[in-house]
């Protein structure tokens, strides 16, 4: 019989599985609430007909295509990290930061990680980054936890204020048994994850363990605790090298990506919880409508009982001639299918609006013309002022994002001790390799004691302001972008004999790529006032030897 034999007492770790039922108590509606939208955004609440009820159900993808054109609008503005230097000796360190940060998150495959994130956050309301260091590897780790896999107190708004932090994985039991041999009959492979489409077998081929990992703050230091049915299998407080916590910042190794916020727990929710309720009334609504169009596509005829008429021939559309003993206008009528009133289908069309505008999911975002607007100027001036609500979200989730920047920053500072080398491309667009530790993110600053006088030195970590550039995909903006520079360049703004008017303009212009042109503008002025100062230097030497002096 397996007993974990660690200093850890019984009492607290009963005390963190009896909290862990207590979060799942409390996250059990939200769950059910998210499988439901997840349901929604499938397709799967509905068929096309109903034999029971003898009606006509359909479903349509407006949901599912709010959903994608809003994840669509958090991958046009793709982030990038540009870290500030707080104090003058750092403007090196954080130059060089800012070109290697994006090759980290370059290893991590971290775009395909943003867009699965920003699915998710749209799709049930928050998406959750993990930053993480994998020991094994020697490399940071940024992933995308699943929202079913997170567990944490749910009175509370901001997740680093819970008492503990639950991560429920599931590992191959081949690998658990590798890691932790003592605890390997715990690792049955029988257990079940609980699916968005109901109960899922995680037993496969390479069968699979439940493991539930357990972070809490103790004295300051976050601890980990590693769970197997009910057994703690490994404990940071027993590791000698984690006997400082997990990670030296001492905050849960998670950020949680709003969409909507919600006033009664770090969780919140997404576009679908907002517009499932007009795409119900859409569907029923069109259910109407197709079952009016196919009864009036198949007209009904009643016939009299006994009235002699064949039913067979009546029904067969290749005879021209039927036989019945007796035939007038009592015998048979046709049955008509009166048309729907208006108001039927300009109501559903209103509620086709409706979802449209409560979603931002306008036509012209989409690259629509409506209402006689085809200008391509004017189109992209919609786009940009409908494109306030997305930028609103967008900017939120740059706060989540820099959150996990400043994270992984932490991370690089503790745990990049030797030096890595990473490929960067250089301001000319080229290759380059530079080598970077995380001894570049501390300095070592003289402490004083009571007297004032500087008694022995301390190390103290070196801190940024992070800035978050979009990487814009968009290829109205690029083109505008475009127009931009040429404009430029036909009012001569790149002269550098135009550089003082050109750089007073561009200050107070405000569009992608201003800085860099700054730059450039500034780089030509310097290098041609140095040599109009070389030249006038040369002149005064020349008119100096024909007076007869000579510079030497």
């Amino acid at each position: 019989m397996y007993e974990y034999e660690g200093s850890v007492k019984k009492e607290f770790i009963s005390e963190a599985l009896k909290m862990l039922n207590v979060y799942m108590g409390q996250k059990e509606e939200i769950v059910k609430r998210v499988k439901n939208n997840i349901s929604i955004y499938r397709q799967e609440y509905a068929t096309m007909y109903d034999e029971k009820k003898n009606i006509t159900v359909p479903k349509t993808g407006f949901i599912l295509s709010a959903v994608e054109n809003k994840q669509a609008d958090f991958v046009d503005n793709y982030p990038a990290p540009n870290f500030l230097a707080r104090e003058p000796q750092d403007e090196d360190t954080a130059k060089k930061l800012s070109q290697v940060v994006p090759a980290v998150l370059e290893l991590c495959d971290f775009k395909k990680i943003y867009k699965r994130h920003v699915r998710q956050k749209v799709k049930k309301g928050t998406g959750i980054y993990g930053v993480f260091y994998n020991d094994s590897r020697e490399e940071i780790e940024i992933c995308e936890l699943d929202f079913m896999s997170v567990y944490c107190d749910m009175n509370v708004s901001d997740v680093q204020e819970s008492r503990f932090l639950f991560i429920v994985k599931y590992i191959p039991n081949h690998i658990l048994c590798e890691l932790y041999p003592k605890a390997r009959e715990l690792f049955t492979g029988d257990s079940q994850e609980d699916g968005y489409s109901g109960g899922k077998e995680t037993k496969t081929h390479y069968e699979r363990s439940k493991i539930i990992d357990c972070y809490y703050k103790k004295n300051g230091k976050l601890h980990l605790m590693k769970f197997c049915q009910d057994n703690v299998i490994e404990a940071s407080e027993d590791i000698p090298d984690m006997q400082n916590g997990v990670y030296a910042d001492g905050e849960f190794p998670v950020v949680l990506d709003v969409m909507y916020p919600d006033d009664d727990g770090p969780f919140g929710f997404g576009t679908i919880d907002i517009i499932k309720n007009p795409q119900e009334y859409i569907d029923r609504l069109d259910g109407v409508i197709l079952k009016n169009c196919f009864r009036s596509g198949a007209p009904k005829t009643a016939v009299k009982k006994g009235s002699g008429i064949n039913e067979k021939d009546f029904l067969d559309a290749e005879k021209e001639v039927i036989m019945v003993q007796n035939l007038d206008e009592h015998t048979f009528k046709d049955i008509g299918v009166d048309p729907l009133p208006a108001h039927v289908t300009n109501h559903r069309a209103a509620k086709i609006v409706e979802l449209k505008e409560v979603a931002g999911n306008r036509d012209f975002q989409q690259g629509g013309t409506s209402n006689g607007v085809t200008s391509g100027a004017a189109l992209t001036v919609l786009q940009e002022s409908g494109d306030k609500l997305s930028r609103s979200q967008i900017d939120d989730s740059y706060d989540a994002y820099k959150v996990m920047i400043k994270m992984t920053i932490s991370r690089m500072r503790e745990f990049y001790t030797e030096e890595k080398v990473y490929r960067i491309t250089n301001e000319m667009g080229e290759n380059e390799h530079i080598k970077f530790s995380g001894t570049e993110l501390k300095r070592t600053a003289p402490e004083k004691d009571a007297m004032g006088f500087e008694s022995r030195t301390k190390e103290k970590d070196i801190e940024f302001d992070i800035s978050v550039i979009p990487q814009r995909q968009n290829v109205y903006k690029r083109e505008a972008n475009n127009q931009t520079v040429t404009q430029l360049y036909q009012l001569g703004f790149f002269n550098p004999e135009n550089a003082e008017m050109a750089l007073m303009a561009l200050k107070a212009m405000n569009f992608d790529g201003r800085d860099s042109i700054v730059a450039s503008i500034t780089e030509a002025k310097q290098k041609r006032d140095v040599a109009i100062a070389q030249a006038q230097a040369e002149q005064a030497r020349l008119a100096q030897m024909q007076n007869g002096g000579m510079v030497m």
